[in-house]
């Protein structure tokens, strides 16, 4: 189109002066017409004086006609002689005669002295602001206004080349400001050699001056008005919609750069696709639809491209140009599924979210249609309760674990992990920074012992809510797993396996039933190893010899109670493994003592010993030695936890271990302990408390039930 515009500009029949208006709405691509235009008109062999003239910068009216004959005697002066007139003398007359009318023009207001039109614009000392400033200080008395114009055209004719003025922005001037731009083109409109090309958003414009001219029916009057100062319009054609699309994708795949290296391929690639096709034609209808969206991935991309999804990146920057609601509900949506995703919250009435969604997405996503399912595969625990004839209830905050790892993998919107960088160009606090995840699963490729140095490191760190980094680095790991070989996978459960003790001793709860690091690290193995033979072989090594003892008493308790679905075994394997743990602890009783969880191995040590009599010689033996007892039975682990509408008690029963024990007297050397707690060392101070503390809560529990 704009090669269009520059022949008709470019034709003999507008010298006695046009004005041409560019209507389109706004975003329509007018103001990249007028550019184009310009560019075209300007590498012609004999180009045209070009001036732009851009009304919404300049203050007032005064400045408006000041600005406006600057603009004109700049676009003169940089013409050569030869496209002006034969000589310097035609140049001085027409801007002379330009400088005198433009006095003419601002009615009401001062004339304008030639410092005041010039010298704040030009180079102070340039040749044309003095010479323009002496011959207009020498005028006499103006001429009348029809002479003064008479000059002016006769010095325009004179002119080889036209003038066009392009006149941008202006859909963006108040009413008042409007009017004073049509005032100026309607006053200078009909000088002959001059062109305006007026480009705006007719329904702003019409509007614009039925309020300035305050009539009662604005769109007749101001069309009307508008009528009188433009000769004819041109339509920025509606775009269609599929070009529109095309030219986004394009602009995407420009900038994301698909290669075999690239998360853009495969399903991504589909799915692109389907949300350009889909909400982008929806929501993208003009070219600066695309130019916004664009400019704001532009923005992210550098930051962000490694650790985003580009289908789901589109996705969301398409709500927030077009359906800012929606993006704020997702956002704060996610923020909530990321902490139930990760047990730290629970949802809180995933109804009136649900609700909420259908207020801000009506407009997109009817719950009736595909497009709701479409939804679904973006946001995730967004799930159909019923499929009934006509049931369309869906719910939120349904977590499904197979979900999460699939949106982690592919570092999707609805990642927990992932989500912030979407909104933030980082991660939320609480979650392990992409580039650390990165360098680990390379560290698991290489087999490099760095590896057990990050999980050892992650173990002890926390969050500034207190968990541990151990378990979020672990969950943050899982789902690329099916990505890595076997035998990388054998070194990353080796050196978690090694590792997760410590994260238990680290851990606010030290225990092993509901802590995080052990069922991250137990969601690793079973993800990680077969069932059969391979689970056998590699639980009978980690219950054998493996350096986490309390794990693998964790492990052990799920084979005696048979409570993990992971872990199928025949009744003779299983009795192998609790033998192997039982023989392990037989070997070197000591290890009780130096646990995370003593008393969870104890516990499970006395579940799977067979003989009886050895099993209580050897805790006989080990607690002979007062500071072993003290350690095992002042742990965190030893107080049980009763819950109840009446109280909660974190009783410690030392008929336990005196049961275990078989030893008559262990319950009263329990309580002597507690009264001499004085006579200890200090670093077994801490367990003495907490013998103290559990047998104060045992005696209230038992005075509040009997």
């Amino acid at each position: 189109m704009a090669d269009r515009l520059t022949e008709v500009l470019c034709d003999k029949s507008l010298k006695d002066g046009f004005v041409l208006g560019i209507e389109g709405p706004w975003g329509s691509g007018k103001s990249s017409l007028l550019k184009k235009t310009i560019k075209k008109l300007s590498t012609l062999e004999e180009p045209p004086a070009i001036v732009e003239f851009n009304p919404w910068l300049v203050g007032d009216k005064l400045e408006l006609i000041r600005e406006y004959f600057i603009a004109l005697s700049e676009a003169l002066e940089s013409q050569p002689d030869a496209a002006i007139g034969k000589s310097e003398q035609a140049k001085k007359q027409v801007k002379e005669g330009l400088q005198k009318y433009s006095k003419h023009i601002n009615t009401g207001a001062n004339l304008l002295s030639i410092g005041a039109l010039l010298i704040p614009q030009l180079e102070v000392g340039s040749k044309l602001a003095r010479k323009l400033t002496e011959s207009f200080e020498d005028l006499s008395e103006p001429e009348p206004l029809h002479k003064q114009k008479e000059v002016l055209e006769q010095a325009l004719r004179k002119i080889c080349r036209p003038i066009i003025v392009f006149v941008d922005d202006t859909e963006r001037l108040d009413p008042p400001e409007v009017m004073e731009t049509l005032r100026l083109l309607r006053s200078v409109g009909d000088l002959p050699n001059i062109i305006y090309v007026v480009a705006y958003d007719r329904s702003a414009m019409v509007r614009n001056i039925g309020l300035a001219l305050k009539a009662e029916d604005l769109e007749a009057t101001g069309a009307a008005y508008l009528e009188k100062i433009v000769q004819a319009t041109l339509q920025i054609p509606y775009p269609e919609d599929f070009a529109l699309r095309r030219w986004l994708k394009a602009e995407v795949l420009e900038l994301c750069q698909p290669n075999e290296d690239s998360s853009l391929q495969g399903d991504a690639i589909e799915r692109l696709n389907l949300v350009i096709d889909k909400e982008g034609g929806r929501m993208i209808s003009t070219p600066r639809d695309v130019i916004r969206l664009m400019n704001n991935i532009k923005i992210a991309w550098p930051a962000i491209g490694g650790f985003v999804d580009v289908a789901d990146l589109i996705w969301i920057h398409l709500l927030k140009l077009k359906r800012p609601k929606l993006y704020h509900w997702t956002e704060n949506y996610l923020n909530g599924f990321a902490e139930v995703a990760r047990g730290t919250a629970r949802a809180s009435d995933p109804e009136a979210h649900y609700k909420e969604l259908l207020e801000v997405a009506a407009k997109d996503y009817n719950p009736e249609s595909i497009d709701f399912f479409h939804l679904s595969r973006i946001l995730p625990g967004l799930k159909k309760q019923n499929y009934g004839p006509g049931d369309c209830e869906w719910t939120t905050y349904s977590i499904d674990e197979e979900e999460l790892e699939n949106l982690t993998r592919f570092r999707r919107l609805g990642s927990p992990h992932y989500y912030r960088y979407y909104f933030a160009l980082g991660q939320n606090q609480g979650f392990i920074p992409a580039q650390e995840i990165k360098a680990a699963l390379q560290e698991i490729q290489a087999k490099s012992k760095e590896l057990k140095d990050r999980l050892l490191t992650a173990a002890k760190e926390r969050f500034a809510d207190g968990e541990l980094h151990y378990p979020v680095l672990l969950d943050s790991l899982r789902p690329h797993m099916p990505t890595i070989d076997a035998d990388s996978r054998k070194f990353f459960l080796r050196c978690m396996i090694d590792s997760v003790d410590q994260a238990i001793k680290n851990s606010n709860l030290r225990h092993t039933t509901s802590n995080r690091s052990v069922s991250a690290a137990k969601s690793i193995l079973y993800y990680t190893t077969k069932q059969g033979s391979q689970m056998n072989r590699e639980l009978k090594k980690i219950i054998s010899s493996e350096a986490s003892l309390s794990f693998a008493a964790d492990l052990v308790r799920d084979l005696v109670n048979d409570t993990h679905y992971s872990i199928r075994f025949s009744a003779e394997q299983t009795t192998k493994l609790k033998g192997a743990f039982a023989d392990r602890l037989s070997k070197d009783p000591r290890q009780l003592v130096l646990a995370a969880c003593p008393n969870v191995v104890l516990s499970m040590w006395n579940a799977c010993a067979t003989d009886r009599e050895d099993f209580q010689a050897k805790l006989t033996e080990l607690f002979s030695d007062t500071q072993n007892l003290i350690t095992v039975i002042g742990a965190d682990d030893a107080r049980r936890t009763v819950y109840s509408t009446e109280g909660n008690w974190r009783p410690l029963v030392s008929s336990y271990y005196e049961d275990l024990t078989g030893e008559p007297g262990l319950k009263k050397r329990i309580e002597s302990i507690a009264m001499n707690k004085d006579q200890y060392p200090p670093n077994l101070q801490p367990a003495i408390q907490n013998i103290i503390d559990g047998l104060k809560d045992q005696k209230e529990y038992e005075k509040h039930w009997n």
